[in-house]
């Protein structure tokens, strides 16, 4: 195996001029999703919800997909100070992390903390990531950390993204750390 793929897998680095809390305001295209910066680049946010929807003022709120930067977790190990707090209030919404160049096959896995919802991971190639599918690829429990991992191989579209999205149309409340996606060799 060789070295993680993910920058900033333990959410060490923050914005500047950030007090450990990311706003994903941002301006999703018109299709009613977008890419936006949470706390810890080079993560960024995917959101379903298009804030600019003309939906009643509390769900306009519920749109957006706040995240924070939180003290270490038991999981953290001895150099990581930071885990990620992301809120989701839509589904196939969360973390998402590319990288060039792909490979045809990676191993991946990342610590999860749910407190509500479910969660599930997925690396593929752009948007085929499969959200979930694997066995080990989605929480099962909330109030406890657990890890979810998953393995992905294909010669033809080989893996360049992880995600970390709630499963559910409730979306989801989840902590994370220590995101790994290594290639196998």
């Amino acid at each position: 195996m060789s070295n993680n793929l993910l920058l900033n897998h333990g959410f060490e680095h923050i914005l500047p001029n950030q007090l450990l809390i990311g706003t994903t305001v941002a301006k999703p295209p018109s299709n009613g999703a977008g890419l936006m910066l949470p706390a810890s680049p080079p993560w960024e946010i995917w959101s379903n919800r298009n804030p600019a929807d003309p939906i009643p003022e509390i769900q306009v709120t519920a749109a957006l997909v706040p995240t924070s930067l939180l003290p270490h977790s038991p999981h953290s190990g001895p150099h990581n100070k930071h885990m990620m707090l992301i809120c989701t209030h839509g589904e196939r919404g969360g973390l998402v992390q590319t990288w060039t160049p792909a490979v045809p096959y990676v191993k991946a896995s990342i610590c999860v903390y749910v407190l509500f919802g479910q969660v599930g991971i997925g690396v593929g190639n752009g948007g085929n990531t499969g959200l979930g599918a694997a066995p080990g690829a989605k929480s099962t429990t909330t109030g406890q950390w657990e890890e979810l991992t998953v393995e992905y191989q294909s010669d033809s579209a080989p893996a360049n993204e992880f995600i970390v999205y709630a499963i559910g149309a409730a979306g989801a409340c989840f902590c994370t750390d220590n995101a790994s996606v290594v290639s196998v060799t």
